[in-house]
């Protein structure tokens, strides 16, 4: 499902071939919840975005009303649904962001934070070591505020990441 969904969006930057043995044990693929296990550069990862997304929509699509988790899986199909919009706001290459794109992702940043932090409050109150913060939200929200005058997209690091262990 993760193969096919990521071959059908054709990202510009991809990672490589997928495997169901990046995300899971492919001999217990039920038993822990995924994780990536290889690492993947920003530049590429966010284009699994709308594949996660996916794959998460087409998993929920069967769960019930009444499922004791469907309220979560609710948030998590809505945290990804923000985050792809986050992403697709900074495709633009201008300078400064457009006003509806600003809008657009300012809205999208707080919508992360609030898919998060209630998935973050449902994982602690069952004692779960899931759903951490970290500064990264903190600064995500400075940049989504500081969009109204620069583009995020003008502080990318991403093209510094294939020099990350070439340059001293």
């Amino acid at each position: 499902l993760i193969v096919a969904s990521y071959r059908r969006q054709k990202p510009p930057n991809l990672v490589g071939s997928l495997t169901l043995t990046m995300f899971s044990d492919a001999s217990a693929p039920r038993q822990k919840h995924p994780e990536l296990s290889f690492t993947v550069k920003a530049a590429e990862s966010r284009f699994l975005c709308p594949v996660i997304r996916d794959v998460l929509r087409s998993c929920v699509r069967n769960v019930d009303a009444d499922h004791p988790h469907a309220a979560i899986f609710g948030h998590m199909v809505a945290l990804m649904d923000a985050l792809c919009a986050y992403y697709e706001c900074l495709a633009c290459k201008d300078q400064t962001l457009p006003a509806a794109t600003q809008q657009k992702l300012e809205r999208s940043v707080w919508q992360v934070a609030r898919q998060y932090n209630a998935l973050a409050i449902w994982a602690r109150s069952r004692d779960l070591k899931r759903w951490g913060f970290t500064p990264k939200f903190h600064f995500m929200m400075h940049l989504a505020f500081q969009s109204r005058w620069l583009n995020p997209r003008a502080g990318w690091t991403y093209l510094d990441e294939d020099f990350m262990g070439l340059l001293k």
